[in-house]
């Protein structure tokens, strides 16, 4: 069986490319597809239990309510028995962690499972042999392509500066792309030139970015998304986020930006890359999406910057610990 486990910051795509690939590949396994969301990161409502989503499952591969087993091993054990001759094809949508997944997982070997998460599902790897995929941002030139086919050639064409200005100040993140590309569709006659204005003001861009419901809205992906990693993770990240980190930054300044937390720095590091909040680049550094930096800089619990994470305080403790990098600078 092969299991494909893509995760990636919120707004990425990967559910989109789950879905796309599942599409494509639909002709191999002629028994069917299964599609389940798990609402993992509980962004509209609780995370599915395995239990719960099983029994979705079993109705949806026609066992009647009235003998629906009781209990999560009993509906696996029954679901594992229903595909275990057929060839289907199970997408299990934005998963909290490995848990929630194990008792989704079919035995049959002519089955394939693509799972998308916003963290990083080492332990189905390690276990289960699944196939990691971790979904960077686009590139620039990526970025404006899907501009392009958002928008059309013509209109592009019209304002070029204006198409790579937005492509860059959505810093690569499809769902930003898709939501004000969709404004500037329902708006034909703005100017691609005001959306990128609105898009570089830090006091306008978040209301650009804003799709009108949690599930399109950059703000609330990445309040849930947050909301996945511990309180001294989350610190960690909003000071970070505050000394406005450049390429590279060192586990002593992090340490230091921690603020003596209960956990060793080196385990929230961790724990935010795992979640796909940071990313650790070839030098050993860190590297934070320009617009999760932005989101923290201005949206602290709150709704506005303490002194102990202001970006002057930040800094000031980051030289006076001594680790200051040359390729890290404060705004």
């Amino acid at each position: 069986m092969v299991i494909v486990a893509i995760s990636g910051i919120s707004g990425a795509g990967k559910t989109t490319l789950a879905l796309r690939y599942a599409h494509r590949e639909a002709h191999l396994f002629p028994d069917g597809q299964l599609y389940v969301d798990l609402h993992g990161s509980g962004a509209d409502s609780p995370p599915v239990p395995p239990g719960t989503a099983l029994s979705g499952i079993l109705q949806s591969l026609r066992v009647p309510a009235n003998e629906m087993p009781i209990g999560a091993d009993a509906r696996a054990a029954w679901y594992r028995s229903l595909v275990a001759d057929r060839r289907m094809m199970i997408v299990l949508d934005d998963a909290r962690d490995a848990a929630q997944v194990r008792p989704l997982l079919p035995s049959a070997p002519g089955c394939a499972v693509v799972i998308t998460s916003r963290c990083r599902l080492t332990s189905l790897a390690a276990r289960e042999g699944a196939h990691l995929v971790n979904l960077d941002v686009l590139t620039d030139r990526e970025a404006q392509q899907l501009l392009t086919g958002l928008l059309g050639p013509a209109r592009v064409a019209r304002e070029p500066e204006a198409a790579m200005a937005i492509a860059r100040g959505c810093f690569g993140l499809p769902l930003a792309l898709a939501i004000v590309a969709a404004r500037a569709r329902a708006s034909s006659h703005l100017p691609l030139a005001a959306l990128a204005r609105r898009l570089a003001d830090p006091e306008r861009a978040w209301s650009i970015l804003d799709g009108g419901d949690p599930a399109c809205d950059v703000r609330a992906a990445f309040s849930s998304e947050l909301a996945l990693v511990n309180s001294h993770a989350r610190r960690l990240l909003r000071a970070l986020a505050a000394a406005q980190p450049g390429s590279h930054i060192a586990a002593g300044v992090a340490a230091d930006l921690a603020g003596g937390a209960a956990a060793p720095a080196g385990e929230l590091l961790d724990e935010l890359v795992m979640a796909n909040l940071l990313r650790e680049d070839p030098s050993g550094g860190f590297t934070m999406n320009g617009l999760l930096r932005l989101y923290l800089r201005s949206s602290l619990p709150g709704g506005r910057t303490t002194p102990e994470h202001s970006p002057r305080a930040v800094c000031g403790r980051v030289h006076e610990h001594g680790h200051w990098q040359s390729r890290t600078f404060c705004a």
